[in-house]
Formats: C-alpha cells, sequence, structure tokens
C-alpha cells in the first residue's frame, strides 16, 4: 500500500473540514455550500515518527453525476493513485442510493475503504449509525469534525495502517499566485509543477479554494499557492465569493513573496490594480508576471509593453516577465527570478555598503535646501524587520521631502539588485556613534 489517502463522498457531508482536521492546516475552503471544494486539495498526516502520509480532498459528487465534467474526471483520478479511500457521510443521510452506486463503483477498482460517519454531534438521544452498516465496510469511524470527536482516534488508525513516508515540509519561501479569475494561474502552476494536477477552465472563478503544490528549483523547495481568483466586486457579493477574497488576501499575506499574474489578452483592470493595492499595503515582494503572449502579435506586445510600463513603475519597480504558461515559453526564466527574489529575501547588508550607496545618492541627486540649510545624511544602516527596513541618520532629516523618499527606495533598490522587494527608509537624527 502506498501513501495517499483520497478524501470521498457526496458534497457538503464535511469533507474539507475533516481534511483540515487531519492536516492541522485551514488549507479547504469550508463554508456550508454545496460543491464548494472544486481542485483536488493534498496536505500531509504526519505520523508519531515524523512521516507523512498523503490526503487529497476531492470534489463532492452530486445526483446528477456526468461522468464527462472536468471535476468528475479529476476525482477520479485521484481515487485510482490512491490506495485507501475515506468514504465521508452524513449521519442524517446513511443510507441512500447514491452512497450505494458509489461505494460499489469503488469496490470494483480494489480499494480499501474506510467508512467515515460525519457530523454525530447532530444525532438525537436514540439516534443510531445501524444504517452504515447496510454498506458492508468492515471498519467504519463515527465523528465530528466540526467538535473534534473522533478525530484523534481515526488518525491513530490511518498511522497504524499506513507507514508514511519521509518527505521534506521544511520548505525554502511560501510563493502564492495570485490574479484576477481567469488569467492562467491554474495553468501556470501546472506547468511549473509538471503536471496536469489542477483543474483549468475558461470559466472565471474555477479555483475556489487555495491550494498548495511543492515546486523544486536548484535544489530548492517552494510551496506554490494557487489563490482563489479574486471576483468583480459586487453590491451584493455572495457568501462564497467573500469567504474566497478572505481566503486569498490571508494567503497573500501569509506567503513570502507574490507572482502577480495578468492576462496579455486583456486590458489591466480595476481588479488588477486593486490587487496591487493590496501588495503595496502589504509591504509584499512580488513578480509581475503577463501571461498569454502568445495569442497577441508584434504591434499588440509591444503597445502592451508600453502600457505596463507605468503600472510597473508604481509596483516596487517588479521585476516583470512575459510568458506564455499554455506553451511553456519564457517559463524558465520566472523560475529563475522566483528563486533569485527568494534567495534575497533574507540577506543582510552591511551598514558600510548601505551607507555607500546613500553617499551615490545624494551625490547623484543632491538633497534639496530646507529654510536655507543643508539637508545631511551621514550612514546607514539596515534595521531588524521582517520587511526590509534602512535606517537613515542625518541632520533634518524631518524636513526630507517624499519625492526624495522615493527616489531613495529606488535608488537602493538599484544598486542593491532587489527589484520587487518593498524598502522602508525610517530616518534618525542620531550621531554616528563612531565618529
Amino acid at each position: 500500500m502506498n501513501n495517499q489517502i483520497a478524501i470521498v463522498g457526496r458534497t457538503n457531508v464535511g469533507k474539507s473540514l475533516l481534511f483540515n482536521k487531519l492536516t492541522k492546516k485551514r488549507k479547504s475552503l469550508v463554508i456550508d455550500f454545496h460543491g464548494v471544494t472544486k481542485d483536488i486539495n493534498s496536505g500531509y498526516l504526519v505520523n508519531q515518527d515524523k512521516k507523512s502520509i498523503e490526503l487529497y480532498d476531492t470534489s463532492g459528487f452530486t445526483e446528477s453525476i456526468d461522468k464527462a465534467d472536468e471535476f468528475y474526471v479529476r476525482t477520479i483520478e485521484c481515487i485510482d493513485r490512491c490506495d485507501l479511500i475515506l468514504y465521508v457521510m452524513s449521519v442524517k443521510n446513511l443510507f441512500n442510493s447514491l452512497d450505494n452506486q458509489i461505494i460499489n463503483d469503488l469496490r470494483k477498482k480494489n480499494k480499501k475503504i474506510i467508512l467515515v460517519v460525519n457530523k454525530i454531534d447532530l444525532m438525537k438521544k436514540n439516534d443510531t449509525i445501524s444504517d452504515a452498516y447496510q454498506y458492508g465496510i468492515e471498519s467504519i469511524f463515527e465523528i465530528s469534525a466540526k467538535d473534534n470527536k473522533g478525530i484523534t482516534e481515526l488518525k491513530s488508525h490511518l498511522t497504524d495502517l499506513l507507514d508514511g513516508t519521509n518527505i521534506m515540509h521544511d520548505y525554502f519561501k511560501k510563493i502564492s499566485i495570485i490574479g484576477k479569475p481567469n488569467a492562467g494561474k491554474s495553468t501556470l502552476i501546472n506547468t511549473l509543477i509538471n503536471t496536469k494536477k489542477m483543474i483549468t477552465s475558461d470559466k472565471p472563478g474555477t479555483t475556489i479554494d487555495c491550494i498548495d503544490h511543492v515546486f523544486t528549483y536548484r535544489n530548492k523547495h517552494f510551496l506554490l499557492v494557487d489563490t482563489a481568483g479574486l471576483a468583480r466586486k459586487a453590491k451584493n457579493r455572495s457568501k462564497l465569493s467573500s469567504y474566497s477574497m478572505l481566503n486569498t488576501l490571508n494567503t497573500i499575506q501569509l506567503s513570502d513573496l507574490s507572482v502577480f499574474l495578468l492576462d496579455a489578452s486583456a486590458k489591466i483592470s480595476k481588479q488588477d490594480k486593486t490587487i496591487l493595492e493590496s501588495l503595496k499595503s502589504y509591504k509584499k515582494p512580488h513578480i509581475i508576471a503577463v501571461n498569454k503572449i502568445d495569442l497577441l502579435n508584434k504591434f499588440q506586445s509591444n503597445e502592451y509593453k508600453k502600457y505596463l510600463e507605468y503600472f510597473s513603475n508604481i509596483s516596487s519597480n517588479a521585476p516583470c516577465i512575459y510568458l506564455s504558461a499554455s506553451m511553456r515559453k519564457n517559463i524558465s526564466q520566472l523560475k529563475r527570478e522566483i528563486y533569485t527574489l527568494a534567495s534575497k529575501l533574507d540577506k543582510r547588508f552591511k551598514s558600510s555598503l548601505l551607507t555607500k550607496i546613500l553617499n551615490d545618492a545624494t551625490e547623484s541627486h543632491p538633497l534639496p535646501m530646507s529654510n536655507n540649510k543643508k539637508i545631511k545624511l551621514k550612514f546607514a544602516q539596515q534595521a531588524k524587520s521582517e520587511q526590509l527596513t534602512i535606517k537613515v541618520h542625518g541632520n533634518r532629516v524631518s524636513k526630507i521631502p517624499k519625492t526624495y523618499d522615493k527616489y531613495l527606495c529606488n535608488f537602493f533598490a538599484e544598486k542593491l539588485s532587489i527589484r520587487g522587494i518593498p524598502i522602508k527608509i525610517i530616518y534618525s537624527k542620531q550621531e554616528n556613534p563612531f565618529i
């Protein structure tokens, strides 16, 4: 038996919440709507020996099963990869024709099946799960994923059943792939991880959850996250859209850097600008990636690049890469840029270097006078902060114009070769103690 488990069942029986409890991470979107989970979400159950069992949260089955539907196809492909199936059902609807049909189909695949009866917190005093035994499955677990009832017992059984494997969990950096719906985020991730693991569609908003995948480059493991598409804001935004938006913004905040994906076949929209503003407000390092350039002719490509120059200039001078995820064009360039930018996030710069850059900046563009008095900047040092912060010491620093502050940020970014990493400069009147 391998170390992969598929969580399967009808819609709205609590599969995603069970997945979150077993992996101890809030990776799947949980909301009381049918069919919320669209993609295959993966995570790991880690046993006492620190070995991993991979879990897959699948799209739920419905009464009107369309075997040609891509969500159904992906679910079946996932089941075929796994040897163990956790079949989840609600205690309120234990025996029905759909569950019976699905379980019979699973038996034909020679899969070991564990029946998980969820939502036992809804049971009344005299209720039983006796109907569940009609399926003829030996292993049955009663749980309430919501209240954590039976979760420990289920985990223990799974870790005893499967040996687990040594999986690298210490990823170098977490990368979020963001952009408006249908920009090609899922296609890009499929290309980066060299698989067709994610559902892609021409319909905007196909991805609802934030899905994690591993991408390896130069012996470094990156955790790639495909965020839910940021749907167009409406006066009466649905509960689902609101949850998806919050999930996406939270993912941006928790990631180390972001790849902001634009659609070259469409004009830069208000949505794109909103995403950029979110990145700026969170002070997040990012790369601008323009997708679908294969759809543009030479003239259209040149026009788009001209327009994008303004757009990228207000984005911490982020590096910009033109690519086609479907045609694999310039994907290697994107990988190199991700690696380069990620490698610089934790870098510490010597005060001597920062001071030299500061002196070069003031020499190239002298500070303006303030009330006929000179503003002098003496030395610079890197402050201890999650964001790259440079502390500049001098006199009359409160009189430094905002335009000059922006100039210094851009100058430091260029000289340190850290385009795409936001820089914050703070000023101090403190004298250099070494002078």
